[in-house]
């Protein structure tokens, strides 16, 4: 019998049964007996506060998310450097690990910078090869994973997204080379594993699962025989009826909405890509203002497809476009400095070699030497001539500074005669062997531009070669011979190549 008892403030309370352990002894009851005891109710436990969640904003729900990504930066044996141009796959992952962000507000971007939650855990590895006298393997781990985080965290500042540095773990495993294994796995241990565990955002579709295979029937059990006793063979069981594959689940298929930010994303990804390339020291003139015109083509087009977004992600993605914006505003005005420094050099160059081909023609042989002496001064290390452009530009540049001096040599091998004024004050001012020199210039020339030469024409032709030679060697203006030197083996050029194809 089970009396009632009371609580003081006149409830029953409730009971619950207790059966005893069989070990235990109890006075006067019997071990298949049942002892109710009285329980306390207990209050149910108050619902934790919800955190203010970052909203997906392809979409919906305040379920806690999680979206992750893993990559590798590899690294040469015993590097722990890591280069913009030598992880393009890392590269890529920073892309969409920036492109997750942009596509929240600025205030839910910094509920998700101070999550406990958000992490980004880089273990550096190194291989098995080496000594330990050359090689520290674990020490370049550790640094690997320390060069990565750097890099990681310097990538994703430059796009506006300052990572704490609480968020960031580094450790090394690298095997210090004593404990080498036997076999090795170098290629795969040169590297530095990186995850990132972003909170409160969806996470990125998995590809569909294989469909589970049916469970085969069981076999049926043989009669069994003891000794000489017959026995009764059982039965076996019937097979189970096979179950029928389950078939795999239709691939769902994405919410206009959704559909609109997989494809908005595809847009303007590339965009950091393009700014990385854009932005590298050997990236040509030409091939910056390509990729400018380029990432300026995918940030319309982007904007374009902003109304077909779900209104909450419409924000965020417009702020992408804008971050976007500034960093291509800023690459297409570097260009543009770059191009309107290459102009003016080249607009001056220009206009010194058309100046000099009239001094070249006049009679001023006086104003025609003091500017190719300024020309010679100017242009003595054309090395330094846009020293800060573009590889492509510099070569430009070259290019018309030897187009200049040629015409340099050229004005001062014409002018090399005993005209009026070099008569009349007997200065020479480009050399006393002038006459012999141009006559035999101008003999040559004509040889060159001439039909198939007769063998006449042939002998001359080696005859005026030679004499230009000796007035080379006359001339005793180091300015002048230098020049004239430079003109005769171009013309010597030219004439054994006429003289090799008219045999």
């Amino acid at each position: 019998m089970i009396r009632n008892h009371r609580n003081p403030d006149g409830t029953i309370p409730l009971y619950r049964a207790k059966v005893l352990d069989p070990s235990q002894e109890c006075k006067g009851v019997k071990r298949t007996d049942t002892v109710l005891a009285p329980q306390e109710v207990k209050k149910p436990a108050e619902p934790a506060p919800v955190p203010d969640a970052v909203k997906v904003q392809a979409g919906g729900g305040e379920t806690p998310k999680v979206r992750t990504f893993d990559v590798s930066a590899k690294f040469d044996t015993g590097a722990s450097k890591v280069g913009d141009a030598s992880q393009p796959e890392l590269n890529k992952t920073l892309d969409a690990v920036v492109a997750s962000f942009k596509t929240l507000s600025p205030e839910q971007q910094k509920v998700l910078l101070e999550d406990p939650n958000f992490k980004i855990e880089i273990e550096g590895h190194a291989s098995n090869k080496g000594s330990t006298s050359k090689y520290d393997n674990l020490g370049l781990s550790k640094r690997r994973a320390q060069e990565t985080a750097d890099y990681v965290k310097g990538y994703l500042k430059d796009r506006g997204i300052e990572v704490p540095d609480q968020a960031i773990k580094t450790t090394g495993t690298g095997t210090p080379g004593t404990k080498k294994p036997a076999e090795d796995n170098d290629q795969a241990d040169r590297s530095a594993s990186i995850h990132f565990n972003l909170p409160g955002l969806d996470p990125l579709p998995q590809a569909p699962a294989k469909p589970a295979e049916a469970p085969k029937p069981a076999e049926a059990p043989q009669p069994s025989k003891l000794g000489t006793t017959s026995v009764e063979p059982v039965e076996p069981p019937k097979p189970a009826e096979p179950v029928e594959p389950a078939k795999p689940a239709a691939e769902a298929v994405p919410a206009p909405s959704v559909a609109a930010l997989e494809q908005f994303n595809k847009t303007i990804l590339p965009v950091g890509e393009m700014l990385t390339q854009g932005k590298a020291s050997t990236t040509s003139l030409a091939d910056r203002e390509a990729l400018v015109a380029k990432a300026q083509g995918a940030l319309k087009s982007a904007e374009e497809q902003l109304p077909k977004l779900d209104p909450s992600a419409q924000l965020g993605a417009q702020a992408l476009i804008n971050s976007y914006k500034d960093n291509v505003g800023a690459l297409a005005e570097r260009a543009a400095k770059e191009r309107a420094a290459l102009t003016t050099i080249q607009d001056t160059l220009k206009g010194n070699i058309d100046q000099l081909g009239k001094l070249s023609v006049g009679k001023d042989k006086g104003a025609l030497k003091k500017f190719i002496d300024k020309m010679r001064e100017t242009y003595k290390n054309p090395d330094e001539l846009g020293k800060d452009l573009p590889e492509d530009a510099r070569t430009a540049i070259k290019s018309q500074v030897g187009e200049l001096n040629k015409q340099i040599r050229n004005a001062i091998a014409r002018n090399s005669d005993s005209s009026e004024i070099d008569q009349r004050d007997n200065s020479y001012l480009f050399g006393r062997p002038g006459p012999k020199f141009k006559k035999a210039l101008e003999a040559l020339e004509g040889f060159i531009n001439g039909g198939a030469p007769s063998a006449e024409q042939r002998q001359n032709a080696i005859e005026n070669l030679n004499n230009m030679r000796e007035a080379v060697k006359d001339f005793d203006d180091p300015t002048t011979k230098q020049a004239t030197q430079e003109v005769f083996d171009e013309i010597s050029r030219a004439v054994a190549a006429k003289l090799a194809a008219n045999p």
